[in-house]
């Protein structure tokens, strides 16, 4: 009459009394094959749904880490308001603030390249500048000390 449990324990359920672990098999098979169905372009509808419900619980654990994390936002927030009050008043600091500003950029920029290079979507620039010129006047000063010497002037 009871159907025990893994743990010798019979389990109860809101319909009665059932085996769990049967249960929980039966809901993972349901839902591999919701998945399976679930496709954009057949529920476009459902899928946007699902999308909307994973991204606020997503939201939801962030703001929860921010919350925890309050004292060092606050400070966070408070820096930028003080750096975007440096960038838009007009003085002195305008050059230390142009400087930044431009070394900031660069950096992006290469880190952009870097970040679109690793998905295949990069024109392989930044590698070109970072890896293979060095590695060709490399190989260049060691196979060809000549050439070298004659180009820059440089005596052996």
């Amino acid at each position: 009459m009871f159907q025990k449990t893994s743990l010798g324990e019979p389990s109860l359920c809101v319909f009665g009394w059932i085996d769990v672990e049967s249960s929980l098999e039966e809901m993972k098979q349901r839902d591999r094959e919701e998945r399976e169905e679930l496709w954009m372009w057949k529920k476009p509808v459902l899928t946007l749904r699902y999308f909307f419900l994973e991204l606020l619980v997503i939201l939801r654990g962030w703001m929860g880490r921010l919350w925890q994390h309050r004292q060092t936002a606050l400070g966070l927030l408070i820096l930028l308001i003080l750096l975007f009050i440096a960038y838009c008043i007009d003085g002195a600091h305008q050059k230390y603030v142009r400087y930044v500003e431009k070394k900031t950029l660069w950096c992006a920029y290469w880190a952009g390249l870097g970040i679109l290079s690793s998905v295949g979507l990069g024109t392989g620039l930044h590698t070109f500048l970072l890896y293979l010129v060095r590695l060709s006047v490399r190989f260049s000063v060691e196979l060809c000390p000549v050439l070298v010497s004659a180009c820059f002037g440089v005596r052996q």
